[in-house]
Parts: C-alpha cells; sequence; structure tokens
C-alpha cells in the first residue's frame, strides 16, 4: 500500500512504521526524522510504501492515522 504524509519541512524524511495489531485490525502511524541543520520552508508529501503479508485468510482493516484523532480505514480480504 502507498502512504503518503507531510513533514514540516525540507529536513523531514521517513523514519519507521509504529504498528499496533489487535486481531485483523492493524492501526499504523507514520514517525517521521529530520536531519539536518538548514532546512527549506517547503511542506513536502513523502510516499513510501506500507507491506503486509497476510499469513491467513479473512478479513483486515489497516487504520492510517491522519491526525491525531483521525484515520483512514482501509479494508482487505484475503482469500
Amino acid at each position: 500500500m502507498k502512504v503518503f504524509f507531510s513533514v514540516n519541512n525540507g529536513c523531514g524524511g521517513f523514519k519507521k512504521f509504529i504498528t499496533c495489531e489487535n486481531g485483523n485490525t492493524r492501526t499504523i502511524e507514520v514517525e517521521a526524522i529530520y536531519e539536518g541543520c538548514i532546512c527549506t520552508d517547503n511542506v513536502p508529501t513523502i510516499e513510501v510504501e506500507y507491506r503486509f503479508i497476510g499469513r491467513k485468510p479473512g478479513d483486515y482493516l489497516f487504520k492510517f492515522k491522519s491526525s491525531p484523532t483521525d484515520f483512514i480505514a482501509v479494508p482487505l480480504t484475503i482469500n
């Protein structure tokens, strides 16, 4: 799955995904990293890939955190 997120300035980048599992529901948050001292003022959107390997058939729900209280839900069925 392609995940897009914004960082606060040009020094921002992708560090890792923070994932919490509860049954077949995964709540996913992006952790950004900021490196450098002289950063541009632009607010870039970064694209990373979230990979999931389903070990058993079933319905899965991926909840990507989009703000402190909101999520983008993506259902996935594995046969």
